[in-house]
């Protein structure tokens, strides 16, 4: 099967005619959203950085230093084990803020090119998407009615048709 990366448009939209014709089938009837990512309205609303700062924060300010099992450390671990070097951790302090963190820049840079897996390491116990409503808090984040989207995205509704 051929990449996104190697094919032409029409070559896609056969695949959605094709191959993928129940998926298309349910994008049009809206059985799916569409996540068009961090470059939508760039500068108004905070891309992924700023969501992989969050969900680091979101996470180390509920971490129990009591307890060495906690589940929000535990997340936080495996998201940082996502990236960093074994001496990257020496700079990582969880009792202070994650934006006090030398390495703060380098790590929210270097989740986005691991947004997906960061957000998939949610807590023990919690939902699988905890991380994207509980920490990003995506609709109040991306949803805001009051926020327009920037002039390279035309308005466009949620489900893509314009308005």
């Amino acid at each position: 099967m051929p990449t996104a990366l190697d094919i032409t448009i029409v070559e896609t939209l056969a695949l959605l005619d094709g191959d993928f014709a129940e998926f298309a089938a349910g994008i049009a009837h809206d059985q799916y959203a569409i996540w068009l990512g961090a470059g939508v309205s760039l500068g108004k609303l905070p891309g992924l950085e700023g969501v992989a700062g969050e969900v680091l924060e979101h996470l180390r300010i509920r971490i129990d230093s009591t307890n060495a099992a906690c589940k929000f450390r535990r997340s936080l671990d495996r998201i940082l084990n996502l990236i960093l070097s074994p001496e990257d951790w020496k700079e990582i302090d969880y009792a202070k803020s994650a934006t006090d963190w030398k390495i703060f820049g380098r790590i929210k840079k270097n989740l986005t090119g691991a947004y997906s897996r960061m957000l998939d390491q949610h807590p023990q116990g919690e939902l699988p998407d905890y991380l994207v409503w509980d920490a990003v808090k995506v609709v109040e984040r991306y949803g805001d009615p009051s926020i327009t989207p920037g002039p390279e995205h035309g308005s466009l509704n949620c489900r893509g048709r314009r308005i």
